[in-house]
């Protein structure tokens, strides 16, 4: 007998380096059509030849130490189940020296302040940098990126139904930059929902966690309408242009006597109908309750304002590493300056009600399609034609949106990574309960249509009408949570990541009474871009 050298301390084959070099599905079938037994469980007989036995246990071993692998691998945080399918994300230059706003292909608008990048060592950073960004807004993109979208909450576990979702990441020479301390950048997230009870939320990727930020409704102006529902016929005071906007003087209110008011310095060249008038404070709003007074006495790293989208109140902001406080507030002016302020204030509407004669008389031959935009972005929506991008975003979007209930959810990105527009739903609430309170289970199995074993490494539930993916994986298989009244589709993706999927038709014919279930699943052969798998399903 020859001498052979046995290697005991062999470092452990990857998971990406066995799936590579493996068709799993095709030893699997291929076998079992030649030995039948196997795949149909048919009872063994001592008279099976020794050779078979010897095939049957490679498959075993094979099989389970791709298994083995998934379980006891370490595995990324973030780890796409099908790598040639992941979201792209697109590349974006930008000159470090100066303000720019970037419209996206969905319509989303990302805000990026000059000087607001530094690097590893905290280092301003100079000259061109790249921003990749990149949006989610269906279940096939949550599936395909392989974010985790469980959130704990005291304890309990919750799904996210999201309302879209970003991640922005900026690069110079391909090392990774951070937001200089107090710098944040402004994303306007097109949403496909107008529902008013999501919060804003960001990945911490170091705890491996999604962290409450605040929350995204119509009351605190971060969740607005996109398409008013005016009448294209009305007379409407629009603005256009970046540089070049014509700004209504504002008419003084005098501040309330004893009330919540408070001052801060802003840009008096951004929002001059404010700074024509001396003794300006700011009162929150009475719809918005949440503001408490001891936050003004504060010291924050930045403190921001904006104009509300109804052009009638103003959004201030103070932030922080650690916190930020947004609130609907009303410009005012103390007592003392009232008197001067209406007088200044009737000379400039004059002046302004002729400039605005002239402006409407060139711009009434351009058409309405702009008038049925928000007025807050309408003069993006002429350099950047927003309506074909919105009218791409409904026809392509996996929901089947619809424009009027598209709105802008706007928030501020105080660190690169992913943010998302969410609310946690209980998914096994969605789902039949048995008597004792637990979800119904099943012992799992998955075949393609000729019976087949298809071993999958994750299986992915979906709900119609909800934005959301529950992951169920390959270790609870065996207690595998299933309703037909409430799962419309199982997708699933095999240990050499092809996808495969069964439908909401199929799905009512399985019988429930029994402890098993065989899902007889297609296979997805000709998908090569999540949009080829998104108009797969619409079917």
């Amino acid at each position: 007998m020859g001498k052979y050298k046995i290697n005991t301390n062999r470092e452990k084959l990857s998971e990406q380096e066995i799936t590579q070099h493996m068709d799993f599905n095709k030893f699997m079938s291929g076998y079992a059509a030649k030995a039948g037994w196997f795949a149909k469980g048919v009872k063994l007989y001592s008279l099976i030849s020794a050779s078979a036995s010897v095939v049957a246990v490679s498959a075993y071993l094979i099989y389970n130490s791709a298994a083995s692998a998934d379980v006891s691998s370490v595995k990324p945080f973030i780890d796409p189940p099908v790598r040639a399918l992941d979201i792209v994300a697109d590349k974006f230059v930008l000159n470090t020296e100066r303000d720019t706003a970037i419209v996206y292909k969905t319509g989303s608008i990302v805000e990026i302040p000059a000087n607001s990048f530094v690097d590893s060592d905290g280092n301003d950073v100079k000259g061109e940098v790249e921003l990749r960004y990149r949006e989610f807004h269906d279940p096939i993109d949550i599936m395909l990126s392989g974010i985790p979208m469980d959130y704990d909450s005291a304890g309990t576990i919750y799904q996210f139904e999201s309302a879209g979702m970003l991640e922005a990441l900026a690069y110079q020479d391909n090392k990774p930059l951070r937001l200089k301390p107090g710098k944040t950048i402004m994303a306007h997230l097109v949403s496909h929902t107008n529902s008013d009870d999501y919060n804003v939320y960001y990945l911490d990727t170091a705890h491996k966690k999604w962290n409450y930020i605040s929350e995204n409704t119509h009351k605190n102006g971060t969740c607005q309408p996109i398409f008013d529902t005016i009448s294209l016929n009305t007379e409407h005071d629009f603005t256009y242009g970046f540089n070049d906007e014509l700004k209504k003087p504002r008419k003084p209110k005098l501040a309330a006597t004893n009330a919540k008011s408070f001052s801060i310095d802003y840009n008096k060249e951004e929002f001059p109908e404010l700074s024509a008038y001396d003794g300006v404070k700011f009162e929150p709003s009475e719809t918005d309750q949440s503001y408490d007074p001891s936050l003004a006495n504060k010291l924050w790293e930045d403190v921001y304002i904006r104009k509300h989208p109804d052009n009638e109140h103003y959004i201030v902001t103070f932030n922080s590493s650690k916190e930020s406080h947004s609130f609907v507030v009303t410009p005012v002016v103390e007592g003392k300056y009232y008197e001067q302020a209406m007088k200044e204030y009737e000379n400039r509407i004059a002046s302004y009600a002729n400039m605005l004669a002239k402006r409407k008389a060139t711009e009434r031959t351009q058409g309405d399609s702009l008038y049925r935009l928000s007025s807050f972005y309408a003069g993006i929506a002429k350099k950047s034609s927003l309506n074909d991008r919105f009218n791409n975003f409904i026809n392509g979007n996996y929901m089947g949106a619809s424009a009027d209930m598209l709105v802008y959810r706007t928030f501020q990105i105080s660190n690169m990574g992913l943010w998302n527009c969410d609310r946690p739903i209980p998914y096994f609430s969605l789902n039949k309960l048995r008597l004792d309170g637990s979800p119904s289970t099943f012992k799992a199995s998955f075949t393609d249509k000729n019976g087949n074993a298809l071993f999958l490494k994750t299986a992915y539930l979906m709900v119609d009408n909800k934005n959301m993916v529950y992951p169920v994986g390959k270790n609870s298989f065996e207690k595998f949570p299933f309703n037909h009244q409430c799962v419309d589709k199982i997708m699933g993706v095999t240990y050499d990541e092809k996808v495969v999927y069964i439908n909401k038709k199929d799905l009512n014919l399985i019988d429930e009474n029994k402890n098993y279930i065989e899902f007889k699943m297609e296979i997805a052969n000709d998908v090569k871009t999540p949009e080829d798998l998104k108009q797969l399903l619409k079917m």
